[in-house]
């Protein structure tokens, strides 16, 4: 049998697992394309012409959870059927079959009109390419491959899927296929209704069909998009499920008040956080009980409770909250956290390896040491609170290593970016650095990230558009340039902020790496701590708005901005001089970012939206652990 290089991609990502109005939507997207490479890793097994352990060159064989794509050996003499017969397999049998089959089963029907398979069937787009292999020529033929996989993405004829009605709630391209009811609202199917036509599925309002109840009151949605709300991942229980973004605002203070009740009021306490987390995470704000909007979250679920147990489970608490000794939040805000390897297809084919004959190996170790990244990445954000079942920090959506998504609860997002950042050096660039040749070993294998802070009620779809934005303004050459974060601000009120930094605030010294991200983790230190009042941001703000140029950058003496800096710093000082040595050190630190970052490089709003998203991660995260 020869060999064969084959590339398989299954797709499209970005859409697929964006669209989503549920965090469960959006965990599910993800993990059907994971569990589809999966299963086309395992069909070639089961055909014998590979063995993913030794075969499988990207990602690394024994990862958790796999990327949409993957480089492998294959051993036959008809490629061009394997693949073939790859590509129908997991379009008709591991996708429209199974999918068919998980929503029969839900709404307990069985005939499906032909247009829901004609969806499904149209959602997914998979490409593979495959050249005989050659060692001595792997890396060229390497580079071909791509080159052919790219060709075959950009010669694939488009299926245009002609519907006529009523478009799915959350993707908008699809018809709906799957409806449930309003409250007492009337017939909804044919030409002139609600509907548009009578190509559909209607639950009714008081359906008890288990299933049916994954459908809000007055959604509809396309086969493509129910799948993926009742979707099981592979490897998982089947009562697994995703946490709200309530929850994850509230993770940090939920854990925080489980592990320290004591007292006669403990058991009530544990018992009212228990039962509201099970019913619904939004009855812990205030507003969210209140009668009417208590009575619409019931009734969208079915669920009978007593309005005035809620109401005292809530009160009780927020008075728990307020009186903690560690002055915790009910907080409303939460973070989605998204970093992306720079310059990762450069570096996988080779481009900082200057061994013709090294890529076929360094590519096998470049997998391994990102899969390793990956199960520290997700055991350092996924840290649960065993006896009570929270994710206290986060929780992972995709890992494949060189990219990563994740909720996390915004009192742990500035120490986990710095963690994960360092942690990424250590395990990844660091065991990679020999195989660099000596030019490039000058340079550094980084991520940037972008995260976004948003309100719990924000709808998912902007939040994951917004983190996407972050990425891409970090990478951007004009702005973070690569080996940078950006974080954004999405507040309730409408107000965006966004700042952009490299990752090192010294990158001249080896010696001792400095994160911004720890500086701007100090600041708010400093702030929570009340050592340091916020109002020298407005008055920097004030002072120095109106003297920028056109382009937002301002044409003064360095020296000016440094001075008045540290002056309005310590004028807000409100440790009554006890802090003044570590306030100077803190205003200096912030200068020496100023320079690097935004003197020349990025606008001066830049730089103020740094200190002012310090300001609001201080307002609205409890008390964060200080920085190192």
């Amino acid at each position: 049998m020869s060999k064969h290089l084959f590339i398989f991609t299954v797709g499209p990502v970005q859409p697929f697992i964006a669209e989503a109005r549920k965090t469960r939507d959006l965990a599910a997207g993800s993990s059907i394309l994971s569990d589809l490479t999966l299963e086309a890793l395992s069909f070639l097994e089961r055909a014998g012409v590979m063995k993913r352990e030794e075969d499988l060159i990207f990602p690394f064989y024994n990862i958790y959870k796999f990327p949409n794509r993957f480089l492998c050996l294959i051993k036959t003499e008809n490629p061009q059927k394997v693949g073939k017969d790859l590509e129908e397999y997991i379009r008709d049998n591991a996708f429209v079959d199974k999918a068919l089959n998980t929503i029969s089963k839900a709404i307990q029907k069985e005939e499906f009109q032909e247009s829901t398979s004609e969806q499904l069937s149209d959602a997914l787009k998979i490409y593979w390419a495959s050249i005989p292999y050659s060692a001595s020529t792997y890396r060229t033929d390497y580079s071909f491959l791509e080159q052919l996989l790219g060709g075959v993405k950009s010669l694939r004829q488009v299926n245009y899927l002609e519907e006529k009605g009523r478009k799915c709630g959350i993707d908008g391209r699809y018809n709906t296929k799957y409806y449930r009811n309003l409250k007492d609202e009337k017939e909804v199917l044919g030409d002139r209704k609600k509907l548009f036509s009578k190509d559909a599925i209607v639950a009714k309002y008081r359906d008890n069909i288990p299933k049916i109840k994954d459908l809000q009151p007055g959604e509809g949605l396309s086969a493509v998009c129910f799948f993926k709300r009742l979707y099981q991942p592979l490897n998982e229980d089947e009562n697994w499920d995703f946490p709200s973004t309530a929850e994850f605002a509230l993770a940090d203070t939920l854990n925080t008040l489980l592990k320290s009740a004591t007292g006669t009021n403990a058991g009530e306490l544990k018992m009212a956080i228990q039962c509201i987390r099970k019913f619904n995470a939004q009855f812990f704000y205030e507003e969210n009980v209140r009668l009417k909007t208590f009575e619409k979250l019931i009734s969208d679920n079915h669920i009978r409770l007593n309005h005035d147990m809620v109401v005292e489970w809530q009160r009780n608490i927020a008075i728990e909250t307020r009186k903690h000794k560690e002055n915790l939040k009910l907080s409303k805000y939460y973070a989605v956290l998204l970093f992306d390897a720079d310059k990762m297809g450069e570096i996988l084919s080779g481009g900082w390896n200057k061994n013709m004959d090294g890529l076929y190996s360094f590519q096998k170790l470049l997998a391994e040491k990102i899969a390793e990244f990956a199960d520290f990445a997700v055991m350092a954000v996924d840290e649960i609170e065993k006896d009570q079942g929270i994710y206290y920090k986060g929780k992972a959506v995709y890992h494949g290593g060189d990219d990563f998504l994740a909720f996390v609860n915004l009192t742990h997002l500035l120490p986990l970016m710095t963690d994960l950042r360092n942690l990424f050096g250590e395990m990844v660039h660091n065991e990679l650095e020999s195989y660099f040749s000596q030019e490039d070993k000058k340079r550094t294998f980084t991520f940037s990230a972008g995260a976004v802070i948003a309100h719990y009620k924000t709808p998912l779809s902007i939040v994951i558009k917004e983190a996407r934005k972050a990425v891409e303004a970090a990478k951007d050459e004009t702005l973070g340039n690569r080996n940078a974060f950006a974080i954004t601000s999405l507040k309730k009120s409408g107000e965006i902020e966004r700042t952009i930094c490299k990752w090192e605030a010294n990158p001249f010294n080896d010696k001792k790496l400095k994160l911004n991200a720890q500086l701007l983790h100090r600041l708010v230190n400093r702030l929570q701590a009340k050592e340091l009042s916020n109002t020298f941001i407005t008055s920097f703000e004030r002072l120095f708005s109106p003297l920028q140029n056109s382009k937002g950058f301002l044409e003064l003496n360095a020296a000016i901005i440094h001075t008045e800096l540290k002056r309005l710093m310590l004028r807000s000082d409100l440790s009554g001089g006890k802090k003044k040595v570590e306030i100077e050190a803190l205003a200096d630190e912030l200068f020496a970012l100023y320079q690097l970052n935004f003197e020349n490089r990025l606008p001066l709003p830049n730089f103020i939206a740094f200190l002012t998203i310090a300001d609001f991660i201080r307002k609205e995260a409890n008390k964060i652990s200080l920085a190192k």
